[in-house]
């Protein structure tokens, strides 16, 4: 299973040992970063950073808080070359501390590699916040005495430096610190952290910074040793504006094309041609075609009926060729998903978007340190259009086509991946006829797909269904497929305390080779909607995400594999045609996901899909209950050098309220033959009804 989930982290409240500060929140407004006019009054010339003091004038009406710098200056090469500072980290909304005020002047520091010196011209604000007043005075960190201690990473084990801070205020707050080091070397350094509001905690200096000050704690990369810190900037976090967000987002919306109501959905034919690079062999590639027809219902999978045999994709390609004609209206959008302005010109659709809404993925994902929604990507809205959509800086931009009934979506485009759109026709409505998504790395295509769709018709005659599973073997297979443990599908609360161990090869883990703590999901399997981490020993909040996260992934590899999991035999097996059993138990099968079941005492004990990879299943008896103990899939050989090799699911169950549960989970390589093994350990679990 492949898993591409991409997060964004909203720190929460901590507990403070002392009153916190009321901040009250100024009221914001729209300005433009072009009457902000930029000088360079000091450098400090360090062995890592140049430090500039840059004064910013204000001629517009609102403060001006600024967010992201652009510097240009010449190499010693003379090419001209440019560098980003951001002040903060996102949001770039709605923030406020250290303005600019209307008609005057305040001074920031920023950090640069490149020669500029004192005069320069070549510094502008790129972004920034605008508000009326919006000054805090800066912040009583109660700084605590700097320690050395030892902390490790997959760079090895360091003596780093570790001081306590305190945020007094009732608002997150990100600071920038001018540290001064005199270790690795002497010099003098801009670094920044998040502090929750109201929180205390000890802040990590892991490695030298460059010019992005907020580093991954995690990545101790080199002995650190400060001895002096100055607080030089802040800039404060206000709550998320939901009005200011849709007002934002809803014209661009309403201004895109789409199906009207009474189209709820449409069938047709389709070819699907799939061509892909195989491991290990440059320039060599696999292809194959599949044809049939299709239905798809809005806010649903397609059922596709296939003419011959089945090829995986064919129901990702069909949702995305009509992902910009069947997306649903403002006001189901709006139910399904909270808005968050993050920008000026972005705002963030948390919850499950336009798209089908998918189980198993968990709808939220917190940790006692922060908290985060899954699948957090944001719109970018220029004008009355959305322009692009992706996770902060990582874009996928959109290429539109002007109608005479608002605008389609005809192209998009990442750094690695263009998907293209063309369209017909159907009863007065715009429906696609060819879509296209190729995908390339270091300029070398992957893989590359394209689907063509005829016939079109919103016509309840024509829709398909899925068809069942037929042959002379359907009746002797299912009865081995409905055979054993199922896990239940209830919306059930799910607690227990974790240890997950890992030898290193993972970067996920930031070089923890021992997670421990608590979890609390809401469902499990492919139906868990909620995924809650409380870890023994905290961390920088956006870490403990990033940790909660590769926890819940690690569960999700297990469902994905899970035979208690498995889906309906008439849902696994659509259209497909199973064969009499051979006289070994085996069962031929065409048009199916898999070319042949294999089973032995009326359990099914593995089955080989049409690459040539081959699953095995061992069972054994836990409470009365038949459970899958090991998993096993073995790779086949994929070219020159790649020598086959097979990863491994161990799975140690306890009856918990009559039903088994699994309790320990080890997954041995999953990725490759030098992943090594992955282990998870359950206690103390308790499953009760959600409510």
């Amino acid at each position: 299973m492949r898993i591409a989930l991409v997060v964004a982290v909203v720190v929460g409240t901590v507990a403070a040992p002392r009153a916190q500060t009321v901040v009250p929140v100024p009221e914001f407004g729209r300005g433009d970063p072009a009457a902000l006019s930029c000088r360079v009054t000091a450098v400090a010339e360090n062995r890592e950073q140049r430090l500039l003091t840059v004064e910013v004038r204000n001629t517009g009406l609102l403060a001006a808080e600024p967010l992201e710098f652009v510097i240009e200056a010449k190499d010693t090469s003379g090419a001209v070359r440019s560098e980003t500072f951001r002040r903060v980290q996102a949001p770039l909304a709605r923030r406020f501390g250290r303005p600019v005020p209307p008609g005057g002047k305040q001074t920031y520091v920023v950090a640069v590699t490149l020669p500029v010196a004192r005069g320069a011209k070549g510094v502008r604000v790129a972004a920034a916040a605008w508000c009326h007043g919006g000054v805090v005075a800066a912040p009583d960190l109660r700084l605590g005495e700097p320690r050395s201690v030892s902390r490790s990473s997959l760079a090895g084990t360091f003596p780093v430096t570790e001081v306590e801070l305190q945020n007094p205020f009732d608002r997150d707050v990100d600071l920038l610190l001018r540290v001064q080091l005199t270790q690795p070397r002497d010099t003098t350094v801009l670094m920044g952290l998040r502090l929750a509001a109201g929180q205390r905690r000890a802040w990590i200096l892991p490695s030298l910074p460059g010019t992005v000050p907020y580093l991954d704690e995690a990545a101790v990369a080199c002995p650190m040793r400060a001895t002096a810190f100055e607080l030089v900037d802040w800039s404060l976090v206000a709550p998320n504006d939901a009005a200011a967000a849709a007002a934002l987002l809803q014209p661009a919306y309403e201004a895109a094309y789409r199906w009207p109501a009474a189209v709820q959905a449409v069938s047709g034919s389709f070819v699907f041609r799939q061509r892909r690079q195989r491991p290990n062999a440059p320039g060599a590639y696999d292809e194959a075609e599949a044809r049939g027809r299709y239905t798809l219902q809005r806010g649903a999978e397609p059922a596709v009926q296939f003419d011959g045999t089945a090829l995986s994709g064919v129901t990702g390609a069909i949702e995305a060729a009509f992902e910009f004609v069947a997306w649903p209206e403002w006001d189901e959008l709006c139910r399904r998903n909270e808005l968050v302005l993050v920008a000026d010109d972005r705002v963030e659709l948390r919850g499950s978007g336009w798209g089908v809404p998918r189980g198993g993925a968990a709808s939220t994902l917190t940790t006692d340190g922060g908290a985060a929604s899954v699948l957090h990507a944001d719109l970018a809205i220029a004008g009355d259009r959305i322009v692009s959509r992706g996770f902060g800086d990582l874009r996928t931009a959109w290429e539109l086509r002007a109608t005479d009934r608002r605008w389609l979506v005809v192209r998009t485009a990442s750094t690695s991946i263009v998907s293209t759109w063309a369209y017909g026709t159907c009863g007065g409505e715009f429906v696609p006829v060819q879509w296209s998504c190729t995908q390339s790395f270091g300029g070398v295509v992957a893989s590359a797909e394209r689907l063509e769709l005829g016939a079109p018709t919103f016509a309840e005659h024509a829709r398909v269904a899925p068809t069942p599973p037929a042959g002379a073997g359907a009746p002797m297979l299912r009865a081995a497929w409905d055979r054993g443990c199922r896990l239940p599908a209830a919306p059930l609360a799910i607690e227990a305390a974790f240890v997950a161990n890992n030898p290193g090869t993972d970067l996920g883990w930031h070089g923890r080779k021992r997670v421990a703590g608590r979890f609390t999901a809401t469902g499990f399997g492919r139906h868990m909607q909620s995924f809650h981490v409380a870890f023994d020993d905290a961390a920088q909040a956006e870490i403990e995400h990033e940790l909660a996260f590769l926890l819940r992934d690690r569960l999700l590899m297990w469902w994905g594999r899970e035979f208690a999991d498995r889906l309906p035999f008439d849902e696994f097996f659509a259209g497909a045609t199973i064969d009499g059993p051979q006289i070994d138990g085996s069962f031929a099968i065409a048009g199916g996901p898999v070319v042949s079941v294999a089973t032995a005492g009326g359990l099914v004990r593995g089955w080989r899909t049409a690459d040539g990879a081959e699953v095995r299943l061992t069972w054994s008896t836990v409470g009365g209950h038949e459970v899958v103990q090991r998993w096993e899939r073995q790779h086949p050989k994929a070219g020159r050098g790649a020598p086959a090799w097979t990863e491994t699911m161990v799975v140690g169950w306890t009856v918990v309220d009559q039903l088994p549960w699994p309790t320990s989970i080890a997954l041995g390589q999953i990725f490759g033959r030098e992943f090594g093994t992955e282990t998870i350990t359950l206690k103390n679990l308790v499953v009760k009804e959600a409510r």
